[in-house]
């Protein structure tokens, strides 16, 4: 899942809860799914109980914030990459927690808290990262470290016996959750909860992030312009070797795709400003 395909099911996912606000049912919502139902009350028992047996799985990508980022060729991936890859990553890091018995916490990166564009609808989950967690044993598994190896561990490790410190600290970006689904020592009892699909478990973010704050504000303009008619979005990206290992546009290129997109729309356009030839109505022959 990468590139418009990443975006595109993010974006989905933010319409989703969007569309649940938008009909006046944002404090209707209220978790269907068993699996998710009994991970909320082990969430809530964790987040509520003692703080010193409390277990987390974080995610975060703050470690490389303040210090020097390497090249694309170096780090072999882009940091904490754009809003859609990190959603990906949380999801990732919400099944661990559902496997290994854990509270998921959202360590977000940036001089903005994520609780000015997210909330959890009804306070049904706190991901709050709480301040003792500083203090406490804790492993991180990065995959600007290593992205094999935080692949291979996934998916063939007892996560909970090999990690038993108090917080595991999570960096990736990409959907990791599918390795987790197939690892055998998880595989039966996801099965068994009824998770089937990597489709479920992104659905799952609903109950965790609803556009809040300004990125509401943001996407009740977007409604609006919509109008009832279908629009299509697309994302362009452009750049170089030095900002991403992908292969994407360069500059040139996307400054070639963006003229050909104004002509054709300059062509719509004067086919719209053309009169209607008037359709004849022929009656029926008798």
């Amino acid at each position: 899942m990468r590139g418009g395909v990443t975006t595109l099911t993010c974006l989905a996912l933010l319409l989703h809860a969007y569309a649940w606000a938008g009909r006046g049912q944002r404090d209707s919502l209220r978790i269907q799914e068993p699996w998710l139902l009994e991970y909320q009350k082990l969430h809530a028992s964790i987040t509520r109980g003692d703080p010193s047996a409390a277990r987390y799985a974080v995610w975060t990508c703050k470690a490389m914030v303040d210090g020097p980022r390497p090249s694309a060729e170096e780090e072999g991936f882009m940091g904490c990459t754009g809003y859609g890859n990190r959603l990906l990553g949380v999801t990732t890091t919400l099944l661990y927690a559902i496997v290994t018995g854990r509270a998921l916490a959202i360590d977000w990166p940036g001089p903005r808290p994520l609780q000015e564009y997210f909330s959890s609808p009804g306070g049904l989950f706190d991901w709050t990262p709480p301040p003792h967690l500083l203090l406490a044993s804790s492993v991180h598994l990065d995959d600007r470290v290593s992205r094999r190896n935080l692949r291979v561990t996934l998916l063939t490790r007892n996560l909970t016996e090999e990690h038993p410190e108090q917080v595991v600290y999570i960096t990736c970006n990409e959907a990791f959750f599918v390795d987790l689904m197939r690892n055998p020592f998880y595989s039966s009892s996801l099965r068994s909860m009824g998770v089937r699909s990597p489709e479920q478990v992104m659905a799952a973010l609903r109950y965790f992030l609803e556009p809040a704050g300004r990125l509401l504000e943001e996407l009740n303009r977007l409604w609006s312009s919509f109008d009832g008619c279908i629009t299509v979005g697309l994302q362009v990206r452009f750049g170089t070797s030095k900002t991403s290992p992908y292969a994407i546009m360069s500059r040139e290129e996307a400054e070639m795709f963006f003229e050909v997109a104004r002509a054709v729309g300059k062509e719509q356009q004067e086919k719209e400003r053309q009169p209607q030839q008037p359709v004849e109505e022929m009656g029926e022959e008798r």
